[in-house]
Parts: structure tokens; C-alpha cells; sequence
């Protein structure tokens, strides 16, 4: 049965003229020292010396060299040091894009941030403090580009209404023009305002019948089919090619949450599972009909799928949800401070990265 799905799917991919040569976009949620505070997720104790910054920096960009064949990476939760609102003289450390853009230059990445709204993350900051470990700096979304995949390279900033910025990459792919790449982060507490990030993103400025390929990836902190996420989706003209390509061949299984959490929300592992965390929360969007999850190199190297050296499409788990499942029925999980804490380990965030491998369609 996956063989003839895979056979239909090779079959349509034909048919409806896409681009032969596969672009991989990787999405990941890099967990800014301005968020990363050891309260707010269960780790088991082993695991806390790799919650701190310099030893989690160091295990991420260790990952760039293996997915070094992505053609776009987008970062969400970067931030930059920067001066203290109060002391200008004192410069407040604590960021991560510094190193992540250097890493990314040097394996010939081009790199631009787009920043929030000072006040955007008001809740999670203190503005006058310096020596708080949520004092403010400057954060936002990050893209990276790799230079010899495209031409004609140029960098956008979008800022929505709520104060949250995309950061957008426009290129030239082949005989495409303004191939728009776009890293968002939709809000992560509450759901009014990822449903004014949507609408403002996916209906108002970058409508799925506007003419161009448009491909948006990043956290988006709620699962595609919960709550109003799923009926906006639906409507919006936008779809996910991964998921489409694992539903189509019986895989979506493959399709495991994108964070180690499982729990709902930071320090919640007293309650029952919360449908916000129990799937897919990082994923990437196009306009359907624009671009299709390549069906050869989607599956990678079976025997290592969930690394980031072998996975091709889908996210990069390390296949800790197979080593620490999330208990079902929904109940209190025991395996979540270990998973979490391993994923820090392994990975370096509580985010695991998500590939997308995608071919675009011709003359879109």
C-alpha cells in the first residue's frame, strides 16, 4: 500500500512540473538565554549541566556542520548582547545569535535577524535589572541562506501588530523570482495572539492567491489540528507538505512532537498531557500547490531517522519519543524529565529542529 502511494505521489510530483533538484529548509527553535531559566521544565538532575548556555551553545552549532546541506536554516529565540536599558555602560550577555550567525557564516551561510518589538516579550523581561537573568536584550527570528543555492539574495523585516517580527529572506531559484523564506515564532501563551500572527501572516500580507512561492517555517506553539489553528489553516489556502507526504504513504507516525515536553506548559508535569505539546508544534507552511515534500529523500537513513544528519523531512528527535514515550491515556509522565533533560543533552534546546526537503513548483 506505501508502495503505491509512494508510486502516486512520484506520479503527481511529474505531472504538476516541480523543480528536479530538492531544497532542504531546516527550522530551529535555539532557546535564548533571555527564555532559559532551569525552572521552567522538569530536567532530571543529571541532565541540568547541559541546560547552561555555553555547554547547550557549543552541542547546537555542533549540529550545523552535519545539516550543512540545508539551503535555508530559520532560527526563532535568538537574541544579541546588548546594553542595559538602565546602564548603558554595562552590556548585558546573553546572546545567541552571535555565535549561531558566526558558525553558519563559515559553512557559507548569509544570516540576518529581524527583531521584536521591545515589548513584544514584556512578560518575560525585566527592564531595569541588569543583573536579572531576564533582563531585556534585543531578540527576535533568525534566517540563514546558503549563498551558492540561490541569487539575487536580499533581507526583509515584517512587524506585526502584536510587535513580533519575521524574518524574511527573498532569492532567485532557478527560474523563480522572490521565492519569499520566511522564520516566525507565533506566541507561545496565548492563543489571541497566534491567531493575529496567522491571520496577519498567512490572509493579509502573504494571501495564499497572491502570485509567488512563499515558504514559512518555525515554532508556531500549537499543533496544526488543534483549537481555531486548525479551521484558519484549513481555510487559508496553506498546507504542510511534510505531513502531506507522511499521510498520503500511511507514515504519520514518523511525525513526532517537536518538543521534549509533553506536559502543557513549563513546570506542568503534574497534569495531564495538554494537546498544545503532545504533537508537532514546528513545521513549516506553503501555499498548497507551491511546493511538495520530495518523496525520495523524505525518509533519509531509516536506521538513524530523528538525527540531523539523516533526516530529510520531519523532526530531528534523536528518537527520544521511542526511548521515553509520552504516557497514553493521558496522564502524568514520569519520562519527561529525562527526555527533556536529553534533549538538551543531545540536541541543545528543548525544540527539537524540524527539515522540511521540498521541491517547488515551476512557474508558480
Amino acid at each position: 500500500m506505501r508502495s503505491l502511494a509512494l508510486l502516486l505521489t512520484c506520479t503527481l510530483l511529474v505531472g504538476a512540473a516541480y523543480y528536479t533538484v530538492p531544497l532542504k529548509v531546516v527550522s530551529i527553535n535555539a532557546l535564548s538565554p533571555r527564555y532559559n531559566f532551569f525552572g521552567w521544565f522538569p530536567v532530571a538532575a543529571e541532565f541540568l549541566q547541559y541546560m547552561l548556555d555555553s555547554v547547550r551553545y557549543a552541542t547546537l552549532i555542533s549540529h550545523f556542520f552535519s545539516i550543512s546541506d540545508a539551503d535555508v536554516v530559520n532560527f526563532q529565540e535568538v537574541s544579541i548582547n546588548a546594553a542595559c536599558l538602565s546602564n548603558t555602560s554595562y552590556i548585558i550577555g546573553g546572546g545567541n545569535w552571535e555565535p549561531i550567525s558566526a558558525a553558519m557564516q563559515t559553512l557559507g551561510y548569509t544570516c540576518f535577524i529581524a527583531f521584536h518589538d521591545s515589548r513584544h516579550w514584556w512578560k518575560y523581561y525585566d527592564y531595569e535589572a541588569c543583573d536579572q537573568y531576564n533582563s531585556y536584550t534585543p531578540t527576535g527570528n533568525g534566517i540563514c541562506v546558503k549563498t551558492s543555492s540561490f541569487s539575487n539574495i536580499r533581507f526583509e523585516s515584517a512587524l506585526l501588530n502584536n510587535g513580533s517580527a519575521l524574518a524574511i529572506a527573498v532569492v532567485d531559484y532557478a527560474d523563480e523570482k522572490d521565492v519569499r523564506f520566511i522564520s516566525t515564532h507565533e506566541d507561545s501563551d496565548i492563543q489571541g495572539q497566534r491567531v493575529q500572527e496567522f491571520d496577519e501572516t498567512f490572509l493579509e500580507r502573504y494571501p495564499a492567491s497572491a502570485p509567488g512561492i512563499v515558504v514559512v517555517c518555525g515554532d508556531y506553539n500549537t499543533r496544526k489540528d488543534f483549537g481555531s489553528f486548525r479551521n484558519r489553516l484549513a481555510s487559508s489556502g496553506y498546507t504542510d507538505p511534510v505531513e502531506d507526504l507522511f499521510k498520503a504513504n500511511g507514515e504519520l507516525e514518523r511525525l513526532v512532537p517537536s518538543q521534549a515536553l509533553s506536559t502543557g506548559w513549563y513546570s506542568n508535569a503534574q497534569h495531564a498531557v495538554s494537546a498544545r505539546h503532545s504533537g508537532n508544534i514546528d513545521f513549516c507552511l506553503v501555499k498548497t500547490g507551491s511546493a511538495i515534500a520530495d518523496p525520495v529523500v523524505a525518509s533519509g537513513d531509516g536506521s538513524l531517522y530523528g538525527y540531523p544528519n539523516s533526516t530529510r523531512s520531519g523532526v530531528m528527535d534523536f528518537q527520544l519519543w521511542t526511548k521515553y514515550p509520552s504516557p497514553n491515556p493521558n496522564s502524568y509522565d514520569t519520562s519527561e524529565p529525562y527526555r527533556t533533560g536529553e534533549a538538551m543533552k543531545l540536541w541543545g534546546s528543548d525544540h527539537f529542529g524540524y527539515a522540511a526537503t521540498l521541491r517547488l513548483r515551476k512557474n508558480f
